[in-house]
């Protein structure tokens, strides 16, 4: 088993422009909700400012409305994710915006993880936001801003090891017609949101921000994110490739698909592990593939 860093992200895309202003778009459009959707993403890094892309791509399909931690949520399910038999991101929506509640890992066989700081590995883990974190909002007006204070718990379900740390995240509205181009197509009159994240771990030092521009299109969702460090040089990105609705009779409910990253940075100390970021969090996690 090897551990390694990579990147994985949510997945959205369409090939319909945006159309915000004449189409009586709401903010929630910016997030499809149906069961039986598939999103395709490819990712990379940059180098010498010029992009180099992974050779995998990152498969997601929403499964509607499922059970985590007692509460019924919205989930995305990861395909094929290293050598999990399950992974999962669970979601939630309110009137005043998009809460992420979770996620969880699960294998039958492959020793998948460990608890940060734990000597003991694991083939069920579980991360679980409290308060849940608001990761999108009922308003899209440019200069809206929020921030997200939370206590981030991660669970070894076999060994019932955990480790908590804290997190912080400022989001704002930066462009409401952005024009952008993916590999799925030319999206126009799209929101960007960007997004700065600290974490204080074991200490009450928060480590330096690391930076997230997200472009999302209605109907459609994510398709596109760059990844920054706290000096604003961008190091790794992530673009919708492909979408497919594969069973529009999954299932009546609903799931909400948002953006899910793992990425590195020069900025927090890797102490031999996968750093592990989903829906903007960041935390510490040995992963294994």
């Amino acid at each position: 088993m090897v551990k390694k860093i990579i990147y994985i992200t949510g997945v959205f895309l369409l090939l319909n422009a945006c159309d915000s202003k004449n189409g009586g778009i709401t903010p929630f459009d910016y997030f499809p909700l149906e069961s039986g959707l598939q999103w395709v993403y490819r990712s990379g890094e940059y180098i010498n400012n010029e992009p180099s892309y992974d050779e995998t791509t990152n498969t997601r399909v929403s499964e509607g409305l499922k059970t985590f931690e007692g509460d019924e949520t919205y989930a995305i399910k990861i395909v094929g994710c290293g050598n999990h038999e399950e992974c999962y991101f669970y979601y939630g929506k309110t009137d005043d915006g998009v809460y992420h509640i979770g996620d969880e890992w699960i294998s039958q066989d492959e020793v998948i993880c460990s608890v940060p700081y734990k000597e003991k590995n694991s083939r069920h883990c579980k991360l679980i936001y409290n308060p849940p974190d608001k990761v999108f909002t009922n308003s899209i007006d440019i200069g809206n801003s929020w921030v997200s204070s939370v206590e981030v718990k991660f669970i070894s379900v076999d060994t019932g090891e955990t480790f908590e740390y804290e997190q912080r995240t400022e989001r704002i509205v930066v462009s409401r017609y952005e024009e952008v181009i993916t590999p799925a197509g030319e999206f126009k009159d799209c929101v960007e949101i960007d997004s700065k994240i600290e974490q204080k771990i074991q200490s009450d030092y928060f480590y330096p921000a690391l930076e997230i521009s997200q472009y999302f299109a209605p109907k459609t969702g994510l398709i596109k994110e760059i990844y920054r460090t706290s000096k604003g040089e961008p190091y790794g990105f992530m673009e919708l490739i492909d979408f497919t609705k594969i069973n529009t009779a999954l299932s009546g409910n609903s799931a909400s698909n948002f953006a899910d990253i793992l990425y590195k940075s020069e900025d927090i100390p890797l102490n031999k592990s996968v750093i592990l970021g989903i829906s903007f969090p960041v935390f510490f996690l040995s992963i294994f593939f």
